[in-house]
């Protein structure tokens, strides 16, 4: 372990005392895919991470707009409130980019009668376009990602009903019968 250690120092030296300069040039054609595999890493990592916000922004947003529009609110409220509250759970760095579109179920051309709440985001990559003019292409300024959230819009209600036939809810643990839990159920 002792040799290999004494090796790589040795290695090291002899390349910082190098003067031929054919290390230099090959560090510089190496650092071109690195930096740009590096660059859009970085682009990719922050467009994923905005991609899943605006998802979440949006779902959030479904929510409350489901809720005002079954409370019977108007769409102006309905409206102002999304735009509040996707303003509030999106990323405030990236609100000029971003927009929020609102299809309520009673929209002429709604055929689906759902709520669709669709939040657009114009990514700005960092490094895109100054890898692409490097390499004499043309790439756009920006990446749209688009994600939405639908939501069936009932006014019913769904009621589950479960019988215990097993006899397991006989007794409580209080040696109460279940009889006089469903006394006070009655109205």
């Amino acid at each position: 372990k002792q040799g290999q250690e004494f090796e790589m120092l040795r290695t090291i030296n002899r390349f910082l005392k190098d003067t031929a300069g054919g290390m230099a040039s090959m560090w510089v054609f190496a650092m071109v895919p690195v930096m740009a595999g590096v660059g859009l890493t970085v682009d990719y990592s922050n467009m994923s991470r905005l991609r899943h916000d605006l998802g979440n922004a949006a779902d959030s947003v479904c929510t409350v707009v489901g809720r005002g529009f079954m409370a019977g609110k108007s769409r102006a409220d309905i409206v102002e409130e999304a735009n509040k509250f996707f303003d509030t759970n999106f990323d405030a760095k990236y609100l000029e980019y971003a927009d929020l579109e609102l299809t309520l179920p009673d929209d002429e051309g709604n055929d689906s009668k759902q709520l669709v709440c669709k939040g657009v985001l114009e990514y700005h990559p960092y490094f895109g376009p100054m890898m692409a003019a490097f390499f004499g292409g043309d790439a756009s300024d920006y990446i749209t990602i688009i994600k939405q959230s639908k939501m069936k819009m009932k006014n019913v209600a769904e009621i589950a009903l479960v019988l215990d036939n097993s006899g397991s809810m006989a007794w409580d643990k209080y040696g109460n019968s279940a009889s006089t839990a469903n006394q006070r159920m009655t109205l």
